[in-house]
């Protein structure tokens, strides 16, 4: 067994390493060889490794000096990672409280001497153990006494964060892919879901590797903006986790050795969602009955359905994708990919087939094929896409009333023009095919290249850094005299208010309208709406807004056609959580229940922004928190009176699926008072000395015979071990003053 120091390209290691002689030739542990920095040879085992078996390395012993003198190519060293920031890593879970959210929505209309009004509400139930939520439509017609409640949806939804999974029982909608059509189902799902884990990126990175030869400063720009400034030690070096944005772009890497010599080298690069990094896959599978005429009265749930859709990512520039639909007497299955065309673009294709189905004339046989390209940079977006469908052809969504299209063909087109604004076209085909009847198993020749084609344009342009100018046009090419062109102008009139300007012509009928707005954002805050039109369809309309921490209160009144309609309105959550009721605005995500002790009137901050005070109660909700993200909340201690203890002053919480998580912040209010002691002949007890009251932590004793002490009681005894190892004694009476320390004293230590 030797041990020798390491020297790899002339230069030291700093580590030392054991090697094995057998008969004057050297073997390494493959442990040793990995913390030396050398690529390990493949299919290593266990056992040693022959030095000199290794390729693109050159080692002799220097018996002299007792070290390895190792000449390596860089084939043969591990490559330095670099990292543009350091690695996000998330804080746990925050357990999730049991509770209870209603969100609402409520308006009342009165026109034309009817009264009506209506609400959309959704209620959940949240705890641990998942999400419980259901909405519904409720609607009353006064005049007529009508009532009606139409249910939307009821799911619950179960969450397994470390394997980015959710489960559903319920009503669902089906996964889908770019080529295939969603449904809505009574039943059950599995799906993955990478939003659980915010900080995973799912599509391939581009790697940039490169050497130096000597040391250097490695500076890595994306799309010309600094990201990386590092040293490296010569040899090669690879950058993996650069924060790159969607779309084409171009990565600069450019090396300064210590002479100051330079060497850059630039790389372009295509990063897109619609691929996954190989080895990562994603999946949503589906059973239940299809639900058809959602949100109408005659909502109801059929036969049943199956579903499932997938996609894996093979390689850094192929994801593939399958899909498949059963359900009585169809059957319906397809696979596709996502492919990088170098650094051009994503190009998608799929080919799916289907046999059954309750086409008149018996069963059916058909295929459908798909294609598209996408191209995003920063100046220009490009994207095209098509399908075509056989006449026999069918899906789920085709058996329940929505017909499958003969073909689609859908472009857009995005210049960026600079200073002078951006451009967009868009053009979109979709050709129906007649579906046969019961009369006659063949469909009307006439009828069947009907087809809905409509091509669309706009373009903006900042003016002056405050104003903003638009103009937008369509045309239905399948009728002459379907179409319309717009011209506004939008612009700030300081703070949250904006004003607008605006013409249009929509078929030949002209009409100009003028708007002015005030947005409420915080709390105790009022917000406007004024807007006139003349014209084709002359409206005049005006509207009031008032945002409480409880919620949202408008009115407003309309003006059209001669008839005159008045509206008021609210918009809030009531929650249950923390053993509390609250009134708030309402709550799509999470939210969280902040404690405060007995202490109330405590100012809380949500990313750095006062979000509210604390109740009486000490009790502040804090809604729209970012779920399976971590979010910081904080107090600010020097705004509290002396009187008030805060264990903490910023707490990270990462709350669940759109639950509610406590935050506690260990504020109490503390009776405390700073006494001055002397001993029995007047002197100021000495320094170090410490007080000890029952109760209480152990204090020491200032300056001056100061001491501070906590936990007192209205009658209360003190001993004071002084600093020569005797000890005396003090009896005081003890009233505390809000909001501030009484000063009590000098006391006689006995």
């Amino acid at each position: 067994m030797l041990v020798l120091e390491v020297v790899i390209n002339g230069r030291a290691s700093g580590q030392v390493a054991e090697f094995i002689d057998r008969d004057g030739a050297l073997y390494v542990e493959p442990s040793q060889l990995n913390g030396l920095g050398l690529v390990l040879p493949r299919a290593t085992g266990a056992e040693p490794i022959l030095l000199a078996s290794l390729p693109n390395i050159r080692a002799e012993v220097n018996e002299a000096r007792q070290r390895l003198e190792i000449v390596a190519s860089d084939l043969a060293l591990q490559p330095t990672e670099l990292h543009a920031a350091p690695v996000s890593r998330l804080t746990p879970l925050t357990r999730a409280e049991f509770g209870a959210l209603l969100n609402y929505d409520a308006a009342a209309i009165y026109s034309d001497r009817r009264a009506s009004g209506g609400a959309l509400v959704d209620l959940r139930l949240f705890g641990p153990y998942g999400v419980l939520e259901s909405s519904a439509l409720v609607s009353v017609a006064a005049a007529h006494a009508q009532k009606g409640v139409v249910r939307l949806d009821t799911t619950y939804t179960f969450t397994q964060e470390s394997r980015m999974r959710r489960w559903r029982l319920g009503d669902v909608l089906t996964g889908a892919l770019p080529w295939s059509r969603a449904v809505r189902l009574g039943g059950a799902q599995v799906a993955s879901d990478f939003g659980l884990r915010p900080d995973l990126v799912t599509y391939p990175l581009p790697l940039i590797s490169s050497s130096a030869a000597v040391p250097s400063t490695v500076t890595v720009l994306v799309n010309g903006i600094n990201q990386l400034s590092e040293s490296v030690e010569p040899g090669p070096f690879a950058i993996r986790t650069l924060p790159i944005v969607t779309g084409a772009g171009d990565i600069s890497v450019i090396a300064v050795d210590a002479l100051g010599r330079q060497t850059l080298l630039t790389l372009p690069f295509y990063a897109s969602a619609a691929l996954l990094k190989p080895g990562l896959s994603s999946y949503s599978i589906e059973i239940g009955a299809v639900r058809q005429d959602y949100g109408l009265p005659t909502d109801r749930y059929s036969s049943w359905a199956a579903n499932q859709s997938s996609r894996l990512g093979v390689t850094d520039w192929l994801t593939l994708e399958s899909h498949a639909e059963a359900m009585d007497g169809l059957g319906m299955a397809g696979a596709g990919g996502a492919m990088a065309i170098g650094t051009l673009g994503i190009a998608n294709v799929a080919i799916a087939g289907s046999i059954g189905g309750s086409r008149a004339g018996g069963p059916s046989r058909g295929g459908m094929v798909a294609a598209g390209f996408q191209r995003v940079s920063p100046t220009l977006n490009v994207s095209v896409s098509g399908t075509y469908a056989s006449a026999g052809f069918r899906d789920v969504a085709a058996e329940h009333g929505a017909a499958m299209p003969k073909s689609t063909l859908n472009a857009s087109l995005g210049y960026q023009l600079g200073r002078l604004g951006s451009i967009g076209l868009a053009y979109s085909r979709r050709a129906l095919r007649a579906e046969p009847s019961d009369v006659s198993p063949e469909p009307d020749p006439g009828a069947i290249d009907q087809a809905i084609e409509l091509i669309t344009g706009s373009y903006s342009v900042a003016i002056a850094g405050f104003a903003n100018l638009y103009a937008t046009g369509f045309k239905d090419l399948g009728e002459d005299g379907s179409y319309g062109v717009g011209l506004g102008l939008s612009f700030g009139l300081g703070g949250s208010t904006y004003g607008t300007v605006e013409t249009s012509l929509d078929s030949g009928h002209a009409n100009y309208s003028v708007g002015i707005a005030r947005a409420a954002h915080k709390h105790y805050d009022f917000g406007y709406r004024l807007r006139v039109s003349e014209g084709s369809a002359p409206r005049r309309s005006l509207e009031g807004e008032f945002l409480g921490p409880w919620g949202r209160l408008s009115a407003g009144i309309d003006q059209s056609a001669g008839e005159l309609a008045g509206r008021v309105g609210a918009r809030g959550a009531v929650v249950f959580a923390g053993g509390q009721l609250f009134a708030s605005d309402q709550i799509y995500d999470s939210f969280a229940v902040v404690s405060t002790g007995d202490v109330g009137g405590v100012p809380v901050m949500y990313e750095n922004r006062l979000v509210g005070r604390t109740n009486k109660r000490g009790k502040l909700l804090i809604p729209s928190l970012r779920s399976f993200q971590d979010n910081r909340l904080t107090v600010d201690s020097t705004m509290l009176p002396p009187d008030i203890e805060v264990a903490r002053t910023e707490v990270d919480v990462r709350p669940g699926d759109r639950s509610g998580v406590s935050a506690d912040f260990g504020i109490r209010r503390v009776h405390s008072a700073l006494l001055t002691l002397h001993d029995r002949i007047g002197r100021a007890i000495p320094l170090g000395s410490i007080a000890r009251v029952a109760g209480a932590a152990d204090q020491p004793v200032g300056h001056d015979g100061a001491a501070y002490v906590t936990g007192l009681r209205p009658s209360n005894r003190m001993e004071v071990a002084l600093p020569d190892g005797t000890r005396c004694a003090v009896q005081f009476e003890y009233r505390p003053v809000e909001g501030d320390i009484p000063v009590i004293g000098p006391l006689s230590c006995r």
